[in-house]
């Protein structure tokens, strides 16, 4: 039996759990459960609901009944919606235990010890309806378990901050651990990946060390071949979450619309109700149809705001983006396509890549989710060479064109013939 539920569900006088039968409760749940499968990490779930200022219900065990208070999420507020096996319609009991501890000869108890699925005392699955099925609450886990930066050696972590693309990804085959990410050059522009078994023994390199450019340019050239066949496929599901972003914002503001006329409905009929000799009562409850009415012109007004600011797509703006599923490397190297949205593509079809370093070539293997593999090799930079430096030929030709056209179109060429990569320095002094 539940002693406390959440506020996503209710306790029948039968000690039976059903969904609350509050649509605004239940739709927010199902929203906070949707945003984790788009976006892969509980952080950007609670940075996405206080950016678009959603609340979420809690609960309020006071003396009385059970109230329920609307409020802005807290991380951990996410993580106990995400984390409760309540919302996959699983009962179970005995999920943490109590340690005891002696400490400077003094014993010490330590509750809340989180236990092992296999170790917990009860678990009955479908023993009420579910927000979620029990495989996405165990895929929930297993991707919140991925996401503690804290055990990064045994797991990918969380996307982090950064221009390199495979960091928690690689794997050294030479001693097994994982490959961190250090950034080098003055602005922390060069990226390369390092293997850290051997940094704290004295006078002994690493088993990897390798500049990132070429390798994340290997393994997204790959990316390329396997995603291309299904990029139509993924192009009608862009159009569907563009659309739907606008959606699920404008429909949490229509349920607090509604709860909120309710709420200046009722303190209406209250005041109404009252005795208008009694002039401090019939003020505090003026007062509080005054505050319920303006609430209900605030959110009129913000809904009419959301529909002129984020429209449905246009029939032409879906077909560019048809088009445009078409040329994913164009997306990919897009001005607006950010390395965290790179990195959750790249997340969500590769498992772990394991590296080699042999005769100055690095060879990888990539493991994809659906259990095949690929193996490439890349040649690793010389001591003192950098794949950023343009070739002598490529000099002589912005020197002469300098001479004959603007930067614009001189960029436009060298796109055309295939040498796009170059040094800034380059455009600071064309007459090379």
């Amino acid at each position: 039996m539940y002693l406390t539920v959440p506020a996503a569900y209710i306790k029948t006088k039968d000690n039976q759990l059903k969904k609350n039968p509050d649509k605004r409760i239940r739709e927010v749940i199902d929203l906070v459960f949707s945003k984790f499968r788009e976006y892969g990490t509980m952080r950007q779930v609670y940075k996405w609901l206080l950016d678009e200022r959603i609340e979420i219900p809690i609960v309020s065990n006071g003396k009385g009944e059970r109230g329920i208070g609307w409020k802005f999420p807290s991380t951990n507020t996410i993580l106990r919606i995400l984390d409760n096996p309540i919302y996959a319609g699983a009962y179970v009991y005995g999920r943490t235990k109590t340690v005891v501890e002696f400490k400077d000869g003094r014993k010490r108890l330590r509750k809340g010890i989180r236990k092992e699925q296999k170790d917990w005392d009860v678990l009955i699955l479908d023993h009420h309806e579910g927000y979620i099925t029990w495989e996405q609450y165990q895929y929930n886990i297993d991707t919140l378990a991925q996401n503690t930066n804290k055990k990064r050696p045994v797991v990918k972590g969380s996307v982090r901050g950064g221009e390199a693309l495979l960091g928690g990804l690689l794997r050294c085959g030479h001693c097994g651990r994982k490959l961190f990410v250090r950034y080098q050059g003055r602005n922390g522009s060069h990226k390369r990946y390092h293997c850290s078994s051997k940094q704290d023994s004295k006078g002994e390199k690493a088993c990897v060390s390798f500049g990132g450019l070429r390798v994340d340019r290997a393994v997204t050239a790959q990316l390329f071949e396997v995603l291309s066949p299904i990029g139509l496929e993924a192009s009608v599901k862009a159009i569907k979450k563009i659309n739907d972003k606008s959606k699920a914002v404008r429909r949490q503001r229509e349920l607090e619309l509604e709860q909120a006329r309710y709420e200046a409905l009722r303190a209406k009929r209250q005041y109404n109700a009252v005795d208008p000799d009694n002039r401090l009562v019939a003020a505090t409850l003026e007062k509080d149809w005054n505050d319920a009415l303006v609430k209900v012109t605030e959110l009129e007004k913000e809904i009419g705001a959301l529909t002129k600011i984020a429209p449905p797509l246009s029939i032409e703006e879906e077909n560019e983006i048809r088009e445009l599923s078409q040329d994913l490397p164009r997306v990919w190297n897009h001005p607006c396509s950010s390395p965290d949205l790179k990195k959750r593509i790249i997340r969500t079809v590769i498992k772990e890549i394991v590296v080699y370093l042999k005769d100055q070539k690095i060879r990888l293997t990539i493991h994809w989710e659906g259990g095949e593999h690929t193996e490439l090799e890349v040649l690793k930079n010389k001591s003192g060479e950098s794949p950023l430096r343009t070739d002598v030929e490529t000099k002589k030709i912005i020197s002469e064109l300098a001479r004959i056209m603007p930067d614009k179109h001189i960029v436009a060429f060298l796109n055309r013939i295939g040498k796009s990569k170059l040094k800034a320095s380059h455009w600071q002094n064309k007459s090379l």
